[in-house]
């Protein structure tokens, strides 16, 4: 509803390609690290390997996709290559960084469930406000907080910390 309220009505079958590529981007988010920690370690060569060994089934299935299911087939088809992506950096990084799955998963956690309770809210503002730029401003100014907040709460006020260390380090470059 926010893509008709804001584009208006000629921009309705994009909408469902949108939302499905917005996760795509939620994924590509938790992937787009792996890179450094691949480069750090001495390992580009396994990121070049997996980005080729998933871009050669993508661009198989782009056409048949595009063909059968026209933009929703293609943003699935990104949607499968981001989830296969993710669990294959996730299993990379865990190998290289000496980690099993269970904890490299247990680090998603708190991130996971601090968006999640970022979500509750969000989609009631857009509810309450309906698809407005004022809806999105309103969404984007409690969010933020709300995310952080959890993180917060969850680990015990340990954020702070680490975002001091952040500011820190970056101080002393």
């Amino acid at each position: 509803s926010f893509v008709l309220g804001i584009l208006g009505p000629d921009w309705a079958p994009a909408t469902l390609p949108l939302m499905i590529l917005s996760v795509v981007g939620i994924m590509s988010s938790l992937t787009s690290p792996a890179g450094s920690v691949f480069l750090a370690t001495g390992n580009p060569h396994r990121m070049f390997r997996q980005t080729w060994v998933m871009a050669v089934p993508f661009f198989i299935l782009l056409v048949p996709s595009i063909y059968y299911l026209e933009l929703v087939g293609v943003s699935l088809l990104f949607l499968a290559v981001a989830v296969v992506s993710l669990i294959w950096v996730l299993h990379i990084v865990a190998d290289i960084l000496k980690f099993s799955m269970k904890e490299e998963l247990k680090m998603l956690v708190m991130p996971s469930v601090a968006a999640a309770v970022m979500a509750v809210p969000t989609y009631l503002i857009g509810v309450a406000l309906g698809p407005t730029a004022l809806c999105l401003c309103v969404q984007i100014a409690v969010a933020v907080p709300v995310y952080f907040g959890g993180l917060y709460a969850m680990t015990k006020g340990g954020i702070v910390a680490e975002i001091r260390e952040l500011i820190h380090s970056l101080r002393r470059k």
